[in-house]
């Protein structure tokens, strides 16, 4: 039996520890947004998944794993929940009947393209949330951390790897320091997930950068040269671990709002994109930190750098409102976006 749910995960914001992150142990920040990826699940005589990013719909089935009808590029993230969920279903004893997924992530993306929201995160937590909820019965709960395991697995399997940052902000929301742990099978790595909650409010700030970038040639040039340069790749992780350490000191204690480490972590980007022959920031990333530091703020770009998303943390609410009016002025488009504190929400559909 399957019950007709609705699930919801935000979208995140890497703070800082970008790169750093991909090796186990090292801690980076990441803030959950509102802005969602949703997915309603519905008994159907067979299985089907529609995206509005698409706009098509697709039929799938289960046999070793999900397959899709052919002819059409089939959604690669909800094929690989759909294969992680329902082999743990199965592996409770709970066969499905046939399910339709409709998936709205209109959100997440701009003109341009995907903002670099994860959006792709999202939508597995949604998937694997919602079928969780669908399928298990009414008086048993699911538990994020089982969510969290499924998702992250489904995700790498996927990506070909991953931090599972953005996996996390999505599954747990608000604030979070987070250290990915070497995974001793795709469903269960060893991570550690900690809230973070501010003493103080945090005026941030989000932009787009007008160009969409795909993030996996630039991790796996990462992968490349830390493995080709042992020395620098360590002096890189202890520079981020400090910062990232400060950051989180200033946040508990209330002494400070971090901005100086948000400077420091562009900084560090920047520095690290010279070594891989990348350019981290476009010249509107860059305009972002000019004008935020006019108003004695700091910008960066959050993610792997090269375009999608910047973020900016300044220090009054006032200042950000006019660096929001400023960076517009500059014909930087400002994404209203906010800490999501639920992180992944289920509930009835009907």
């Amino acid at each position: 039996m399957v019950r007709c749910t609705r699930a919801r995960a935000p979208g995140k914001l890497v703070l800082l520890g970008e790169y750093a992150v991909l090796t186990p142990g090292e801690p980076g920040v990441v803030m959950a947004v509102d802005r969602y990826a949703e997915v309603i699940v519905t008994p159907s005589q067979d299985g089907m998944v529609w995206s509005d990013e698409e706009g098509v719909t697709h039929r799938w089935w289960l046999e070793d794993a999900v397959h899709f009808a052919a002819g059409r590029r089939f959604p690669r993230f909800v094929g690989g929940a759909l294969s992680v969920v329902l082999a743990y279903l199965a592996d409770l004893g709970i066969e499905l009947s046939p399910f339709r997924l409709d998936i709205v992530t209109r959100s997440l993306s701009g003109p341009t393209g995907k903002y670099g929201l994860g959006s792709s995160a999202a939508v597995v937590v949604a998937v694997v949330g919602g079928v969780l909820a669908a399928a298990l019965p009414a008086e048993r709960p699911i538990k994020r951390d089982v969510v969290f395991e499924l998702a992250l697995g489904a995700h790498r399997q996927v990506q070909g790897g991953g931090s599972g940052i953005d996996v996390a902000a999505s599954v747990y929301g608000g604030f979070l320091q987070y250290r990915a742990g070497v995974a001793e099978s795709a469903r269960r790595p060893e991570t550690v997930v900690v809230p973070i909650k501010p003493a103080m409010p945090l005026p941030i700030l989000a932009g787009d950068s007008g160009q969409s970038i795909q993030t996996n040639p630039r991790v796996l040039a990462f992968q490349d040269w830390s493995a080709a340069h042992h020395r620098f790749h360590h002096e890189f992780l202890e520079l981020s671990r400090v910062n990232v350490s400060a950051l989180i000191e200033d946040w508990r204690s209330g002494e400070g709002l971090g901005i100086a480490r948000i400077a420091r972590g562009r900084d560090l980007l920047e520095g690290l994109g010279s070594r891989l022959g990348l350019s981290m920031e476009t010249p509107r990333l860059a305009r972002m930190n000019a004008l935020a530091k006019r108003w004695g703020g700091a910008a960066k770009p959050s993610g792997s750098g090269g375009g999608d998303v910047g973020v900016a943390l300044l220090p009054t609410v006032q200042a950000r409102d006019a660096v929001a009016r400023a960076w517009e002025e500059a014909g930087i488009r400002v994404l209203d976006v906010a800490k999501s504190e639920a992180g992944l929400s289920v509930y009835p559909a009907g």
